[in-house]
């Protein structure tokens, strides 16, 4: 397929930070040409569609370029601003003569909620009513006009102005697509972005009723049974429940990841990666970007997440040898991650160790759900990690009338997210939850058997990702005996002939032992020879003279442990005296 790409200089410039479209043409920024949507949603005739896609997948974009396309937008003097030259050379272009009379024809009135604060009623509804006075600010020109009636005039400028009462913004946008369309003659087209933003705040801060109420008078008002609409877009995360928010709103198209129409005009497809990494000189990190960003599907198209792969070309650009990272995860906090494993029941668990080692889950679908809902059944949070982008559909199937989806982890990038929430997690566990004054007496007094049922009872409640690598199980240490009371940890110091896991140095050395620690891991298939491993951990602990060299220290005495891990459970012996 072919794309269009700007370039400076012969140096790709990348469109970071900026979602605004004339921005991204006005600078030279590369741009994937994805302004055919603007046929499809043109034939396809709805009156309203909702377009639901996980956080930083072009919805912004697409938002801007249908506002650059349809708006008959003008200054502040009323004269009209001619847009044409941005869509020269466009995929749309050869069709601008058959859309000539929706070409910078509409009015059009733009929100985006995307930055709508996170905190009490009051401050969301303040920030929403901003948007609100911006949008009838920047279209005041109407009122120079004789075609608006002096009491609409004096109800503009009181909700242009700030002062109009709270009833009065829950219509607003009605009201607004009303005189828009009395001063034009042509019916007004409303963009609305991430609309369901101010619905996760007012969940995530106690106050979701009150919001909802807002939100659904707010849209329903200007979105149904308006005879000044031409069509509206809305966008958004997830589909909430039409009970909720579109009650009554019988117009709505809902467009998900679920459907094949406009499955291609978010995120990047193949050709589209390969065709970026081309202009950028790296081609030949095609194979690393699919691992790391690929793994999504929309309908039945293959899609990239295109906020990573503009971060990794720019970085990469001037640094070819730089690793791969996480980019996505700054976008948002991963609180919903973070709910389902502190949520998760000894299934949810199981099942979500299953997707960590690449694995597959199956649930039935929940397209529509209220935010109230979401953790009351274990398939609520799986579909809510899946139309936000943590997961990614494999399959899909209909049994007894009931339609099933099968899910996995979609990339590298989003295994790391799970990776990185799952052991900060497990580390407010261990800082909240673990009893260190008894696993220090444990330890300090030689009590091997009480230090590992501490040890099991945490690896019992934690979850499984790194395929029993030593190398957790040594974090998993390190964490657990950071600040022990009394002690400070080391790891991999020196001491004898080699280096111990584990260092349990005392405070007061003529008080508690010095503590070493070697660990040894086995797979999970090999549980019955934990008990060995214990041993070969003890083995080394004297054949390095771990003790010996530890002993050198003035007053201490030395008690060693061997420890063995797998799965989740772990053995510990002592070094005998």
């Amino acid at each position: 397929m072919e794309q269009k790409f700007v370039q400076q200089e012969n140096l790709i410039k990348l469109p970071i930070g900026t979602s605004d479209y004339k921005e991204i043409v006005d600078e030279g920024y590369a741009y994937v040409d994805k302004t055919l949507v603007i046929r499809d949603l043109l034939e396809s005739g709805s009156k309203a569609t909702l377009f639901t896609r996980p956080r930083r997948f072009g919805k912004s974009l697409l938002l801007s370029t249908l506002r650059t396309f349809f708006e008959d937008e003008r200054d502040l003097d009323g004269q009209k601003i001619d847009n044409s030259h941005y869509f020269q050379g466009t995929r749309i272009y050869p069709y601008i003569e058959k859309y000539a009379g929706h070409f910078g024809t509409h009015p059009v009135i733009y929100l985006s909620f995307k930055d709508i604060v996170n905190g009490p009623f009051e401050s969301a509804y303040i920030s929403i009513k901003n948007l609100i006075v911006d949008e009838f600010t920047r279209h005041d020109y109407i009122l120079q006009s004789d075609k608006i009636s002096e009491r609409n005039k004096k109800r503009y400028d009181a909700l242009a102005d700030g002062t109009a009462g709270k009833e009065d913004y829950f219509t607003s946008l009605k009201f607004l697509s009303r005189q828009l369309e009395a001063y034009s003659g042509r019916k007004t087209v409303v963009l609305i972005d991430e609309y369901d933003v101010p619905l996760a705040c007012a969940y995530d801060n106690g106050f979701y009723d009150d919001m909802v109420s807002f939100i659904r008078i707010l849209l329903s008002s200007v979105l149904k049974d308006n005879p000044s609409l031409a069509f509206a877009v809305v966008t958004g995360c997830l589909r909430i429940s039409r009970e909720s928010i579109f009650t009554g709103l019988n117009n709505l198209t809902v467009r998900s990841i679920l459907n094949r129409d406009f499955d291609e005009y978010f995120g990047f497809m193949e050709d589209e990666v390969r065709s970026l990494l081309d202009e950028a000189d790296l081609a030949d990190h095609m194979s690393q970007v699919r691992e790391w960003y690929d793994g999504y599907l929309f309908g039945d198209t293959e899609i990239y997440n295109p906020w990573s792969i503009l971060y990794y070309i720019d970085e990469h650009k001037s640094n070819k040898d730089a690793e791969a990272s996480t980019y996505w995860s700054n976008t948002s906090a991963n609180s919903i991650v973070r709910s389902l494993i502190e949520r998760s029941s000894a299934t949810a668990r199981q099942n979500l160790e299953t997707l960590l080692q690449g694995g597959q889950i199956e649930v039935p679908v929940r397209e529509d759900m209220v935010y109230s809902d979401i953790s009351a059944r274990p398939e609520n949070l799986w579909n809510m990690l899946f139309f936000t982008g943590y997961l990614t559909k494999v399959s899909e199937t209909v049994r007894d009338g009931a339609r099933y989806i099968t899910l996995r982890i979609p990339n590298r990038e989003v295994r790391s997210i799970y990776a990185d929430t799952i052991t900060e997690w497990f580390g407010d566990t261990v800082e909240n939850d673990v009893d260190k004054v008894s696993l220090s007496r444990c330890l300090a007094a030689g009590d091997n058997a009480g230090a590992q049922k501490i040890f099991n009872d945490l690896l019992f409640r934690t979850i499984s990702f790194h395929d029993s690598k030593e190398s957790f199980y040594h974090g998993f240490l390190s964490g657990l005996l950071t600040q022990l009371p009394e002690y400070s940890a080391s790891s991999n110091r020196e001491i004898g002939d080699g280096r111990p896991d584990i260092c349990l140095m005392p405070l007061d050395p003529q008080k508690d032992p010095v503590v070493i620690m070697e660990v040894k891991s086995l797979p999970a298939d090999r549980a019955c020879d934990m008990d060995k491993g214990a041993d070969r951990a003890l083995e080394q602990i004297a054949k390095k003279r771990y003790e010996k060299g530890a002993g050198l220290l003035k007053g201490s005495r030395v008690i060693a442990y061997g420890i063995c891990f797998c799965g989740k459970s772990c053995i510990i012996k002592k070094l005998p005296d």
